[in-house]
C-alpha cells in the first residue's frame, strides 16, 4: 500500500499528465469514428474499383451491389457506377447508403481534409436492377478506400471491401495532361467484327486495310471518324509508354508490374473486355494514367464532373452532334467541361460553320482571330499537317479552347500534332493548373482572400481592458480602501476584478467577430452571350460563430475545392491541421459537414459551376440622332454598373449603372480613360496579403515534394505560363484588366453585387466583396 507522503505527488503527477494529453490533443486530432486508421490487407492491389458487395454470395440480403471507377491518382472528382441487381426483383421499396471511407494513416502526408463521402441508393419495388452515377470529391491523395453499405443507420453484414493499392500514392510531378477518348458506339461494333475476322485468318492482318482506312470485317464503321483510334503516338508523346505494345507483346506495362487487364473495364464502364482486340486492350493499358479514360457513346457521364479531373477530350464532331439531339445531358455535360476551362479536341469538322452550328458559337472577328494564331506561333503550337494550318483552327469557348480539324480521322498523328492538342489552352494544360488550388495541402495564396480583422485576437482591445484592470487594482482600489480603513479588502478587490476583466474579454472576443455566419466572396461570372455558355466561379472565404448543424450546401454541378489553411510555423501537415469532413451526395446538392466549417474558424472555398443561359448583353447600333450614344440591354437577373464594352471598331462605351432587364445609353470613352477604369478597377479588389503578413521567404518541401504543388505544376509550362498559379478564371481577369488594361473586341467587363444563390449558406456578406462580370457579347 502506498505510503500517505507519495499520495499529494502522484495525485500531482497524474493530473499534469492528463492535461498534458488534453493540451497536446485537440478536438480535431481525436479518432475518427468516420475514417478507417488502420491499413487493413489488401489481397491484390488494384489500378481499378471493380468490386461486387456482399464479398461473400452466401450473405446475399436481397441484392448485389457492383462498384465500378478507376483507382483514384489524384485530388478532384472521381466518377463511380453503382449497380445494384436483385436475384430475381426487389421485393420492397428500401433506401440504401453508400459510404466511401478513406484508410489513411496519420504518419501519411495524404492531404489536411479526411472525409467520409456517403449517397443514397433507392431500389424501387418490382425492378431487377437499379444503376447510378455518383461523382466523389477527393481532397486527399489517399488511394486505399473502404465501401460499405449501411440501411438506415445499421451497417448490412457482408457489405463491406477495401480497394484501391495499399500506400500508393503519387506526386503531381509526372501527373501531366490527361485525356479523354471518347468512341462513337460504332468504334465498339466495329472493333468486335474486326477481331472475329482477325481470329478467322489465323491472327494476320496482311491485306486486311481496304481503301478508305476501312478493314475486312469492320462493315459497321462505314465513314472513316467512327473508327477506333489508332492510339500509340498519342500515348508516346503523353510518356505514358516509352515502347508501345504490338499485338500479342505487354510492351509498355512491364513497368506496372501490378497491372492486371482488368483495369481496362474501367476505362470502358461497364462494357466487357471481350469487345476490345488484345492489341487495343495493350495499347490503351500502355496509355494509363494519362490516357485518362475510355468511354464509348453509350457510356458517357450525365455531369460535367465526371471529365473535371482531365485535360482534354477528344471525339468527332458528328458525335457530338448525335448526342445533342439524342442524348442532351451527356452533350451538355460535355460542353461544360469545355466551358469550365477544359480543352475540347474535335475530330471529322467540315467547315467553321458545322463547328458554329453544333455549338451555337459565332465566327471570330479578324483581330480576334489572328490573335489566336499569333498566340499559337508564339507558343509554337501550331499543327505540323499535309494540308498545313488550313485544315484546323482554334476557337475559344468560354475558359476553355475548341480544337478543330477537318481531318476526318486524324490518327496516328505526329508528335507536333498532339502537342498542338495539348498546349492549345496552356493556362488550363492540367487540371491543378487550371484550378488555381491544391485541396490537398493549400499553399500560403490562402491568405489573399480572408476576412480582415475576423478570428483573430483583438489586440488593442484587450490591451485597453488590461490598462484598466491595472488602474482599478491599483491606485484607485488602494486610495479607495484606504479611505475607509479597509486595506485587508486589497485582497478580494483583486481577485474579484481579475475575474471580471477576464469575461468581458472573453465576451469581447465572442461577440466583436458575432455566433452569426460571414463570408467575403470573389464572384466572376463570365458568359459568351453568343452560345449562351457561361461559366460561374467563386473564392469565398466563411466564418461561423457557431459551427452550423448542417455544414455548406452547394450546387450538385458545382465543382468546389477547399482551399486549406497552411501552417507557417510547420514542415508539413500537423495533427492539429488534419480535419475530419464527411461529404453527403444528394441529386442536386453536395453537403459539407463536421471539419468543413467548425465554430470560429475561417474556411476557405473555390467553385467552378459551368451554366447556360446565365444572361448578357445585347447592344443595338449607335443612335441616327446621336453617333455618341448606344443603348445597351442587360438580360443578367441583377443590376450592373460601371458596364464598359467594346465594339468590333474597337470603340469604347461607357454605362454607369443599369438594372436587371432593363435598358440603358451608353456614351463614348476614350481608350486612355477606359484603361484607367479598368486597371483601378482590378486595383480596388486585387488579391492581397492582410496588413503585416510575414511571408516565408523559402518555400518548404515536405519529403520530396514542393509544398506549393499548382506552383510546381505551372514549372512545366512555358516561361509565359509559369506564374499562373491563380487558376484560369483569375488569371484572365488580371490579365484583362491589369496587365493589358483593355478588354478585347466585342466584349465587355461589369462590376455586380454578388449574387445570393453562390453561398453555401445564409451569411452576412462583407463590403469588400466582389462580383466582375466579363465576357463576349458580340
Amino acid at each position: 500500500m502506498s505510503s500517505p507522503r507519495l499520495l499529494p505527488p502522484l495525485v500531482v503527477g497524474c493530473v499534469l499528465l492528463v492535461g498534458h494529453v488534453l493540451a497536446g490533443r485537440p478536438a480535431t486530432a481525436q479518432p475518427l469514428p468516420f475514417v478507417q486508421n488502420a491499413q487493413p490487407r489488401v489481397p491484390v492491389d488494384q489500378f481499378f474499383w471493380n468490386v461486387q458487395l456482399p464479398t461473400d454470395a452466401r450473405r446475399i440480403d436481397g441484392f448485389t451491389l457492383a462498384c465500378h471507377t478507376e483507382t483514384p491518382l489524384g485530388t478532384g472528382y472521381q466518377p463511380v457506377r453503382l449497380t445494384a441487381r436483385a436475384p430475381g426483383r426487389f421485393a420492397a421499396d428500401r433506401r440504401l447508403e453508400v459510404h466511401f471511407l478513406p484508410v489513411t494513416n496519420r504518419r501519411d502526408n495524404t492531404g489536411v481534409v479526411r472525409s467520409r463521402i456517403t449517397c443514397a441508393l433507392e431500389l424501387e419495388q418490382g425492378k431487377s436492377s437499379v444503376s447510378k452515377d455518383v461523382y466523389l470529391p477527393l481532397y486527399s491523395l489517399d488511394s486505399l478506400y473502404t465501401i460499405r453499405v449501411t440501411e438506415r443507420g445499421r451497417p448490412l453484414p457482408g457489405y463491406q471491401a477495401t480497394v484501391g493499392i495499399e500506400g500508393f500514392n503519387p506526386g503531381y510531378g509526372w501527373m501531366g495532361n490527361r485525356v479523354g477518348v471518347l468512341l462513337p458506339r460504332e468504334a465498339i461494333q466495329g472493333a468486335d467484327q474486326a477481331d472475329q475476322a482477325d481470329q478467322q485468318d489465323g491472327g494476320e492482318t496482311e491485306g486486311g486495310e481496304t481503301e478508305g482506312g476501312k478493314t475486312d470485317g469492320d462493315e459497321t464503321a462505314t465513314l472513316p471518324w467512327q473508327r477506333v483510334p489508332e492510339l500509340d503516338r498519342l500515348i508516346n508523346f503523353l510518356g505514358g509508354s516509352r515502347n508501345v505494345a504490338a499485338p500479342g507483346r505487354r510492351g509498355g506495362i512491364q513497368s506496372w508490374a501490378d497491372l492486371h487487364l482488368q483495369f481496362l473495364g474501367a476505362n470502358s464502364g461497364e462494357h466487357s473486355l471481350a469487345d476490345w482486340s488484345p492489341a487495343q486492350q495493350e495499347l490503351l493499358l500502355s496509355g494509363f494514367p494519362l490516357l485518362g479514360c475510355v468511354l464509348h457513346e453509350d457510356q458517357l457521364w450525365d455531369n460535367w464532373l465526371g471529365y473535371e479531373s482531365l485535360s482534354v477530350l477528344m471525339m468527332p464532331l458528328p458525335m457530338l452532334e448525335r448526342l445533342q439531339a439524342q442524348q442532351p445531358a451527356q452533350a451538355a455535360a460535355i460542353r461544360d467541361f469545355a466551358a469550365a476551362g477544359g480543352t475540347l479536341y474535335l475530330y471529322a469538322v467540315d467547315d467553321a460553320e458545322h463547328v458554329h452550328r453544333v455549338l451555337g458559337t459565332r465566327a471570330l472577328d479578324s483581330a480576334a482571330a489572328d490573335s489566336v494564331l499569333a498566340r499559337a506561333r508564339r507558343d509554337r503550337r501550331l499543327f505540323s499537317t499535309g494540308a498545313g494550318a488550313a485544315d484546323f483552327f482554334l476557337h475559344p469557348y468560354v475558359a476553355g479552347m475548341l480544337v478543330c480539324v477537318q481531318d476526318p480521322y486524324p490518327f496516328p498523328g505526329t508528335g507536333s500534332h498532339w502537342n498542338a492538342v495539348t498546349t492549345a489552352n496552356l493556362s488550363s494544360s492540367r487540371a491543378l493548373v487550371r484550378r488555381g488550388v491544391d485541396p490537398a495541402y493549400g499553399d500560403i495564396r490562402f491568405w489573399q482572400w480572408v476576412l480582415p480583422n475576423v478570428a483573430k485576437p483583438p489586440v488593442y482591445a484587450f490591451l485597453t481592458l488590461l490598462g484598466m484592470f491595472t488602474v482599478v487594482v491599483g491606485p484607485v482600489a488602494y486610495r479607495i480602501t484606504s479611505k475607509l480603513k479597509r486595506l485587508y479588502l486589497m485582497l478580494l478587490v483583486a481577485p474579484v476584478f481579475a475575474v471580471l476583466t477576464t469575461l468581458l474579454m472573453l465576451g469581447y472576443g465572442v461577440l466583436s467577430d458575432g455566433i452569426g455566419y460571414q463570408t467575403r466572396v470573389r464572384e466572376v461570372t463570365w458568359v459568351d452571350t453568343t452560345s449562351g455558355a457561361g461559366l460561374r466561379w467563386t473564392r469565398a472565404t466563411y466564418f461561423a460563430g457557431i459551427r452550423p448543424a448542417d455544414g455548406l450546401r452547394f450546387d450538385g454541378q458545382t465543382a468546389v475545392y477547399p482551399y486549406p489553411q497552411p501552417d507557417l510555423d510547420a514542415s508539413g501537415p500537423s495533427e492539429t491541421q488534419t480535419f475530419a469532413g464527411r461529404i453527403v451526395l444528394e441529386d442536386d446538392t453536395q453537403q459539407l459537414a463536421y471539419g468543413f466549417l467548425p465554430s470560429r474558424q475561417q474556411r476557405q472555398f473555390i467553385g467552378f459551376r459551368p451554366k447556360a443561359d446565365l444572361g448578357g448583353i445585347q447592344v443595338a447600333g449607335p443612335r441616327p440622332d446621336d453617333a455618341q450614344q448606344r443603348d445597351v440591354r442587360n438580360d443578367f437577373d441583377f443590376a450592373l454598373r460601371t458596364l464598359l464594352f467594346r465594339d468590333v471598331q474597337g470603340r469604347y462605351w461607357l454605362v454607369e449603372k443599369i438594372a436587371a432587364g432593363q435598358k440603358a445609353s451608353g456614351r463614348r470613352l476614350a481608350d486612355l480613360e477606359a484603361a484607367r477604369m479598368l486597371r483601378e478597377t482590378y486595383s480596388e479588389y486585387v488579391l492581397e496579403y492582410p496588413v503585416g503578413f510575414d511571408r516565408p521567404r523559402n518555400r518548404r518541401r515536405w519529403g520530396n515534394s514542393e509544398m506549393d504543388l499548382v506552383s510546381e505544376a505551372t514549372l512545366t509550362l512555358p516561361q509565359p505560363y509559369r506564374g499562373h498559379t491563380e487558376g484560369v478564371v483569375e488569371q484572365r481577369l488580371r490579365a484583362m484588366l491589369q496587365v493589358d488594361g483593355q478588354i478585347p473586341h466585342g466584349h465587355y467587363f461589369a462590376l455586380a453585387d454578388v449574387t445570393r444563390d453562390v453561398l453555401a449558406l445564409d451569411a452576412r456578406i462583407q463590403e469588400d466583396s466582389v462580383h466582375f462580370c466579363f465576357g463576349r457579347w458580340e
